[in-house]
């Protein structure tokens, strides 16, 4: 059952996109994406709105309990989105970011110091929810994939740090508006707060300095370090080091599954973040207004 905060906080997403708007093209292809303005265009509140109600769709869809089989640890902004859209193809089923609060209950209990909740319960749990695949890079998660026999390790990266840092520079003001109101508000938020969105933003991304997570050069070299981390940590003949770019080869001869016969997904979710980010930013300003406009309304349906 999809729990009331859940539904507020997808109600928000899908609000989001009235105020928000992005001008924006999509990457299909490997075309390339062009400006991003507000104003003067819905194009980037459709893909919002088309990423608020996929992540809806997926609460409301049953599945059977799996084995989780494929851990992607590669940092956010590294080419995830398209990864989870290949693997999707391939018949897997990953706990990503649009199906991220259906285990907000989950990191919130492996964040919190006084529960016995471990990865490992983490991980089993998130397979009774229906997915064999989960995209996590926490320290306890790589060394739960480092140690789990059968499980196949992926590490999506980014042709450079820096490459990596300026787009994830972009996604880096989320933290701030999910740490203030309204978004606080829901239990699903502050679930996810501590154990993912702070972990993730301030402390996996800058190698512990938390007060650098909009720094350019500590971004960068987190990204590299990263690399160097995983590669000490996981067996070679369970690791794929993987740049989209590479297309369906080396992934499929990975997973030991035949090649599709369709392209490699290239999803440009720069779209979707950059409209998330001014979405979010948006709706803490405005927050305020909604109860005045609900009783503008009132005074004027009780008036006439």
């Amino acid at each position: 059952m999809v729990s009331a905060p859940v539904l507020q906080l997808l109600a928000c997403c899908l609000f989001a996109t009235l105020v928000a708007r992005c001008s924006c093209t999509t990457e299909q292809g490997g075309a390339e994406a062009k400006s991003f303005a507000l104003g003067s265009s819905l194009s980037g509140d459709s893909e919002v709105l088309r990423y608020s109600l996929k992540a809806f769709g997926k609460l409301l869809q049953p599945r059977e309990p799996k084995r989780v089989e494929v851990a992607l640890i590669g940092f956010g902004r590294t080419g995830t989105t398209s990864m989870v859209a290949a693997l999707d193809l391939l018949g897997y089923t990953i706990q990503h970011d649009d199906s991220l609060f259906e285990v907000s209950d989950l990191h919130g209990r492996l964040a919190a110091k006084d529960d016995t909740f471990t990865i490992d319960h983490f991980v089993q749990e998130c397979g009774n929810r229906g997915f064999d695949g989960i995209f996590f890079y926490s320290d306890e998660f790589i060394e739960w994939a480092a140690r789990t026999e059968n499980v196949k390790v992926l590490l999506t990266k980014r042709d450079s740090g820096k490459k990596w840092a300026e787009s994830w520079l972009v996604i880096a003001p989320n933290v701030d508006s999910l740490s203030s109101r309204p978004f606080i508000w829901f239990k699903t938020v502050r679930d996810l707060l501590p154990g993912y969105f702070e972990l993730i933003y301030k402390h996996i991304s800058t190698q512990g300095q938390p007060e650098k997570y909009k720094d350019m050069d500590t971004l960068a070299a987190a990204h590299d370090a990263h690399l160097v981390k995983v590669r000490k940590m996981v067996p070679r003949d369970r690791l794929l080091e993987f740049n989209v770019k590479e297309g369906w080869g080396p992934l499929c001869e990975f997973l030991n599954k035949p090649v599709p016969d369709a392209e490699f997904p290239h999803v440009n979710d720069r779209i979707v973040a950059r409209a998330i980010v001014g979405s979010l930013f948006v709706i803490t300003w405005i927050w305020p207004l909604v109860p005045f406009l609900a009783a503008c309304m009132m005074w004027r349906l009780v008036r006439f």
